[in-house]
C-alpha cells in the first residue's frame, strides 16, 4: 500500500490557517491528517478531516467535514470530489472563509456551525454555485 506524504500539506496548513486564525478570530478547529486508509491520523474524527489517496499514480486528498470525538461522537462526512496536492491546502482555506462568513457568531465555533448548516455552504464554496449539497456519510 503506497502512503500518501502528507509532512508537505501539514506544513502548508500551518502557514495558512496561522494568519486566517488571526484575520477571521477562527477559535478552536480540529484539523487531523491521515495519509492512508489505516487512518493513523483519525481524520474521521476531526472537524475538518484530510485523507491522502492514491489515483493512478498521483496523490489526492479527501477533504471531510463534522468529525468529533467524545460526547456526540460523530463521523467526518466526505465533502465531495478529491482535491490534488497543489489544491488541497487552498481547499481547507476555503472551508475556514466560509465557516467565518456563515456562523452564527462569533461565539459559534466551527463544528456547532457544521453541524447547524451542513455541508452545502462549504460544497458550494468548495465546487461552485451549481453543486447541489450531497448527504455522505451520517445523516
Amino acid at each position: 500500500m503506497q502512503v500518501i506524504r502528507n509532512r508537505q500539506i501539514v506544513e502548508d496548513d500551518r502557514t495558512f490557517t496561522t494568519p486566517l486564525d488571526r484575520s477571521l478570530d477562527l477559535g478552536a478547529v480540529q484539523i487531523n491528517i491521515s495519509g492512508c486508509v489505516n487512518a493513523c491520523g483519525h481524520h474521521h474524527v476531526g472537524h475538518i478531516g484530510v485523507l491522502g489517496v492514491d489515483k493512478r499514480g498521483s496523490e489526492f486528498y479527501q477533504l471531510m467535514l463534522g468529525g468529533r470525538r467524545g460526547d456526540g461522537a460523530a463521523l467526518a462526512r466526505i465533502v465531495g470530489r478529491a482535491f490534488d496536492a497543489e489544491s488541497i491546502v487552498d481547499a481547507v482555506c476555503t472551508v475556514l472563509r466560509t465557516y467565518a462568513r456563515v456562523r452564527s457568531s462569533a461565539a459559534e465555533v466551527f463544528i456547532e456551525t457544521v453541524a447547524r448548516v451542513g455541508l452545502g455552504p462549504f460544497q458550494r464554496a468548495l465546487y461552485g454555485a451549481g453543486t447541489q449539497a450531497v448527504a455522505l456519510g451520517r445523516p
